[in-house]
């Protein structure tokens, strides 16, 4: 009898161990699996929070970039929309010339301001007309009698009056009055000094002028005698004084 409870005791602590042990092993595979799931888990994360950072700053550098070449575009475009802009201003504007000499303006006047004391020396005074309009194609109607000038604004600001050896060098310049290609009347002058403003005038007295040229297309030509360039050129009507004259 004894004998039959001790085997039986002993059996039951086999089992007990036995279960024990299956135990342990299945908490031990369990924590190791869910350690597993765990780590893996937090690679995922880890990769995608490295990816989601990764990802940002890529946007962030392709935005950047986008935004620097939008600039840089931005940039370039006002630029050249400036430079169209200069562009159209020197075409349209005949004063803006590629040689260092030009004409401010042409004026046909009626007088010329004799008075030293005054503000308007040398200034056309009473009535005058600007030929030298932006358009080429406008032609201004003279009706001056007996008499009138043709005068003449002149830039030589970024003339050079040096020559190579250091000596100075006046500028040479000529202003030329044609009638139907006829000569009318001639001014050469000599420029000293770089000036945004150098003034010459020729006066024409009809009293000397035959009849035939009233009515007719007239000619204003100056000219850089130094280089027999031709730096302006521009014509005016004028009008018989017992012509109606129409105002432009």
């Amino acid at each position: 009898m004894k004998k039959n409870t001790k085997y039986k005791s002993n059996l039951i602590t086999k089992i007990v161990a036995i279960f024990g042990f299956l135990l342990v092993l299945t908490l031990g595979f369990k924590s190791s699996t869910d350690q597993n799931e765990l780590t893996h888990y937090e690679e995922i994360e880890d990769k995608s929070i490295e990816n989601n950072e990764l990802k940002i700053d890529i946007e962030s550098n392709i935005h950047g970039k986008n935004s620097v070449k939008s600039i840089n575009k931005d940039v370039v475009n006002n630029s050249e929309n400036i430079i169209n802009i200069i562009e159209k201003d020197v075409n349209d504007n005949e004063i803006f010339k590629k040689s260092d000499v030009y004409v401010n303006k042409i004026v046909i006047t009626k007088n010329i301001d004799n008075d030293i004391s005054s503000d308007n020396y040398r200034n056309p005074i009473d009535s005058f007309k600007t030929i030298t309009t932006i358009d080429k194609n406008v032609l201004k109607e003279i009706n001056y009698h007996p008499n009138f000038y043709i005068w003449a604004s002149i830039n030589t600001e970024n003339e050079t009056f040096l020559n190579e050896n250091g000596d100075f060098i006046p500028l040479e310049m000529g202003m030329k009055i044609m009638c139907n290609d006829k000569n009318i009347k001639n001014l050469n002058f000599t420029i000293t000094a770089n000036t945004p403003r150098w003034r010459e005038w020729i006066k024409i007295d009809l009293n000397e002028i035959e009849n035939n040229f009233l009515n007719q297309m007239w000619t204003v030509e100056i000219k850089n005698n130094s280089n027999d360039k031709i730096i302006e050129s521009r014509n005016f009507q004028l009008m018989n004084d017992n012509e109606v004259y129409v105002s432009n």
